[in-house]
């Protein structure tokens, strides 16, 4: 045992603060003030390579010298070290039986109960955060940069054969449907009028482009929206249909007024340069417009 080195022990045995362990290396100056200026900045794991000690015996120096971290300061510097190349599981692929297993056991979680959302019931009527979320969301655009990376990234992905097959089902679509009410959707559709072979009908007339922005129904990932250019979804004839695209029927929702006449003025030039239809004027003005 080194002579220049004092023990003191509490009544239990154990060494009490402000001493050294005998069979370790002694604590410098240096080494206490570099602990001191940089215990905020850096992690225990780079103090030891640094100072060329063990992870142990930086935690219990800081014990000893009663330094603590706050939280967001320890999470920061975690973020740090778990970051990147330092991250145990970096370059390292998942396989798709681990994946399968983490989200059934998320979703049996879910069921039980274990695991909870944590905005599940919750508006914007009852909740402050999802009032402070929305208001931030509130008139942000996206733009077309970001747009075409989603439709580049989305491309070619298709839904699980599970998914696909319960889309399909015979068995639970249409009449045999425990919700169907006579072919009106709750949204107001009337889906005996507008089906699948009337948005094919549309989307030919405008050649499978949008109305809008024109870009073609190849270069997405879905079909093209057929929109209502009245607002009124009973009202289901070829002059009030118009194929736009996801972004682009979005937009639809604010300005109604705008939208409806800027597309009632889109279709009027559309048909009225429409070789398959007569039309008639007098004075100037539009008296009739039919069609061979």
């Amino acid at each position: 045992m080194r002579k220049d080195v004092k023990i003191l022990r509490d009544r239990r045995g154990r060494f009490s603060k402000g001493t050294y362990n005998p069979q370790g290396k002694i604590w410098d100056k240096e080494e206490i003030d570099f602990l001191k200026n940089n215990y905020l900045r850096l992690g225990n794991c780079e103090m030891a390579k640094i100072l060329n000690r063990s992870d142990s015996s930086i935690t219990t120096r800081m014990y000893l010298l009663h330094l603590k971290r706050d939280k967001e300061t320890a999470k920061n510097i975690f973020k740090k070290l778990m970051s990147g190349e330092n991250n145990p599981l970096y370059h390292k692929k998942v396989s798709k039986k681990t994946r399968k297993k983490q989200s059934n056991s998320r979703l049996s979680g879910l069921e039980s109960g274990i695991i909870k959302t944590w905005n599940k019931g919750l508006t914007k009527k009852n909740d402050e955060r999802i009032k402070k979320l929305s208001k931030n969301r509130m008139g942000h655009k996206v733009t077309k940069e970001t747009i075409i990376k989603i439709k580049t990234k989305m491309k070619g992905k298709h839904f699980s054969k599970r998914t696909e097959f319960k889309k399909g089902d015979v068995r639970i679509s249409g009449k045999n449907n425990s919700n169907w009410v006579g072919g009106i959707n709750k949204r107001g559709y009337n889906r005996s009028e507008f089906n699948d072979s009337l948005k094919k009908i549309i989307r030919e007339r405008d050649d499978h482009l949008c109305q809008e922005c024109f870009i073609k129904q190849e270069e997405l990932i879905r079909k093209l929206d057929v929109h209502h250019i009245d607002y009124n979804k009973q009202n289901n004839s070829i002059l009030n249909l118009i194929s736009l695209c996801l972004y682009c029927h979005t937009k639809t929702n604010k300005d109604r007024k705008h939208w409806e006449e800027h597309f009632k003025m889109k279709m009027f030039i559309k048909e009225l340069f429409n070789p398959q239809n007569i039309v008639a004027f007098e004075n100037k003005k539009l008296i009739a417009m039919e069609r061979i």
